[in-house]
This record gives structure tokens, C-alpha cells and sequence, in this order.
């Protein structure tokens, strides 16, 4: 991990800290059921920088890594609506 970006680290930082705690509480369950339960949960960030977004609209537009832009995206989407979310409920509370 040292070369990665301090976002991108950030990310799997949180990804793993999730990991660890949900193994004690499911020591029965896979690395990648764990896993794909993490990952479809709500992200406590928004991790994409606005170059990183550009960088995969621009391979959507030349049809390079669609389907890995897509799902980078669709994470991206996930986390900033749920941000948005939590924002409006603490506004109200």
C-alpha cells in the first residue's frame, strides 16, 4: 500500500478495519462474504477526488474500463447520497 494515493489508502484502511471487526462477530463466514457485506455498506466518505471522476467519465466516453469505471462510480454514487442523507437527518435532529 505505499504507493498508494492517501484516499485510496484511506479507503482500504476503513474496508479493513470493517473486516477485522466483523470477523469476531462471524468467525464462520468467508473473507469474501465479509467482504462483499463491507462494501455495500454505506462509506464514511466520499473517497473520489473530482480528477478521479473526470479521469472515468473520460473512459466511459472512449469505451475504456466501462465496466470497472461503472462500478467505481456506482460506489462513489452510493456513499455521496448516503452522506447526503445523513446530512439532511442531522439537520432535522
Amino acid at each position: 500500500m505505499p504507493r498508494m494515493r492517501s484516499n485510496k489508502r484511506e479507503m482500504f484502511e476503513e474496508i479493513y478495519r470493517r473486516y477485522l471487526l466483523m470477523r469476531k462477530d462471524y468467525p464462520d463466514k468467508s473473507v469474501y462474504e465479509l467482504v462483499t457485506k463491507i462494501v455495500n455498506q454505506p462509506a464514511p466518505k466520499f473517497y473520489l477526488t473530482p480528477r478521479t471522476v473526470g479521469e472515468f467519465i473520460y473512459r466511459i466516453k472512449n469505451g475504456m474500463g466501462f465496466p470497472a469505471a461503472i462500478a467505481e462510480m456506482t460506489m462513489a454514487a452510493r456513499s455521496s447520497l448516503t452522506q447526503k442523507r445523513e446530512a439532511g437527518e442531522s439537520a432535522t435532529n
